[in-house]
């Protein structure tokens, strides 16, 4: 297999990807939506592969990737007719945020194919290596309190019934990605332990959920982490000679 890295900075230069390559193929040969029939939960025929890539920096968010170019051993064009279906498939970083992995939908190769001559595409991700302190003016901890920056509001207040702990969860007006953390002081300065307990989402906005074995006192400090000096980097990457399954093809 034969493979072909690159990433360029938006506006300067990058040290390109690692390590590029597939880690999973649902091959579906036959599927009638009309008919109810969705082998693997498939509504038309298609290969989807799933690739895996090491970053050359820890990423805060991923988007905008795209495939580009995807070609068969038998000369075939594979690439999705429709633009919205050439876009990289949910995208998600590993816990340590070095890794990313992505699927890509083809076409199905003909019976002449057996495997790829090659798949190449692109997308952008977001970094930052500083942080910056915002106290959020959330002095009053419960559920409806807003503060003073980032359009901070205290969601909710509750304790899960399974383990007893309590959950507050924060609203603010920002990206999930620009967030590197948030820490608890009580009305006494003293850090209050918790732990993340899932976040949700949309748009500009995310609210981020934390768990604490103590409940919340009526009172506090709420501090986030924001990463300072966010970059894009543009990251390009080229898969040459596969088998069907993604494998590097025996030569």
């Amino acid at each position: 297999m034969r493979l072909l890295v690159c990433a360029l900075l938006l506006g300067g230069a990058d040290d390109g990807l690692k390590n590029v390559r597939v880690v999973g193929a649902r091959h579906v040969h036959y599927a009638d939506h009309a008919k109810g029939i969705r082998p693997l939960n498939a509504m038309e025929a298609g290969l989807t592969l799933s690739i895996l890539a090491e970053l050359p920096r820890p990423a805060l968010g991923v988007k905008d990737g795209k495939l580009l170019r995807a070609t068969s051993d038998a000369g075939e064009d594979l690439l999705p007719k429709k633009d919205w279906d050439r876009r990289l498939g949910f995208p998600a970083l590993s816990e340590d945020r070095g890794s990313v992995v992505f699927d890509v939908t083809l076409r199905p190769p003909g019976p002449q194919a057996k495997g790829f001559a090659e798949i190449s595409g692109a997308f952008t991700y977001t970094a930052g290596d500083k942080t910056e302190e915002r106290d959020l003016g959330l002095g009053d901890w419960s559920a409806g309190s807003k503060g003073k920056e980032l359009g901070a509001e205290i969601e909710q207040l509750r304790e899960e019934a399974f383990d007893k702990s309590h959950v507050l969860g924060l609203t603010l007006k920002t990206p999930r990605e620009s967030v590197a953390g948030v820490d608890f002081y009580d009305a006494e300065g003293k850090r209050i332990e918790v732990r993340p307990a899932g976040y949700m989402a949309t748009g500009g906005m995310v609210t981020l959920n934390f768990a604490s074995k103590a409940k919340f006192p009526p009172k506090g400090r709420i501090v986030a982490r924001m990463y300072a000096d966010l970059k894009s980097f543009e990251a390009t990457f080229t898969l040459k000679d596969l088998d069907l399954l993604g494998r590097p093809a025996k030569k």
